[in-house]
């Protein structure tokens, strides 16, 4: 069975814990319009193809209840809101859902697990110094997800930590993350652009600092 097909049925199924006699097809229509389609159709046409290959795949609640309302199921932003958060924790699917809120974390995981890091190493001539460690702390989208036909665009900040003889080095830096849209709201795997310090190396105590990071904010 397909993510899609999955995903449908689970949608169904909680329009059946409220009471309402739903079809399959509509409950696919539903979930089509959470993808950033005007009807179904479009979602055959476009994404259905794609899905297995994308990395990601965007939901927003805020477009499924609109769309149940014009199929006769008058669902508020908290019962879309648990239909999201029913299939979010959907296991055995090709890709994960998320939300636009959630890619904060993606666009953060992609910073520290790449291994091209363009930029990074001007800094470390500059202060003559190796890696110790590379953190992201936080993210902005930096424009709306269906702004870009072809991509969709994140500035992340974080700090690269760097080893000198005596001391490490606590550095600002900054970077954007490009995502490819594979479809309206299927991603592949993002990429870096050239990392850039953005202020003064200070000294770094690891002592002192928390060992997780709060991504709930962008400063």
């Amino acid at each position: 069975m397909s993510a899609f097909s999955s995903w449908s049925y689970l949608v169904r199924d909680y329009l059946t814990s409220l009471g309402y006699r739903a079809s399959l097809g509509q409950a696919q229509q539903i979930l089509a319009a959470g993808l950033g389609h005007n009807s179904l159709a479009s979602f055959n046409n476009h994404d259905k193809a794609v899905l297995p290959h994308a990395r990601q795949v965007v939901i927003d609640a805020a477009l499924m209840a609109p769309r149940a309302r014009e199929l006769g199921f008058p669902l508020d932003g908290e019962q879309s809101q648990d239909i999201l958060t029913s299939l979010i924790r959907t296991i055995d699917i090709q890709a994960p859902l998320v939300t636009t809120g959630t890619y904060v974390l993606e666009a953060c995981r992609v910073v520290e697990d790449c291994s091209v890091r363009k930029g990074v190493q001007e800094i470390l001539d500059k202060l003559s110094g190796t890696v110790h460690n590379l953190k992201a702390w936080n993210a902005k989208a930096l424009e709306p997800l269906a702004a870009n036909p072809r991509i969709w665009m994140w500035e992340v900040v974080g700090f690269l930590y760097v080893s000198q003889e005596d001391e490490i080095l606590e550095v600002p830096i900054a970077t954007e993350v490009i995502f490819p849209r594979l479809g309206i709201h299927l991603l592949g795997e993002g990429r870096t652009t050239r990392f850039r310090q953005t202020g003064d190396a200070t000294p770094y105590y690891e002592e002192d600092y928390p060992t997780e990071f709060d991504h709930n904010s962008y400063d």
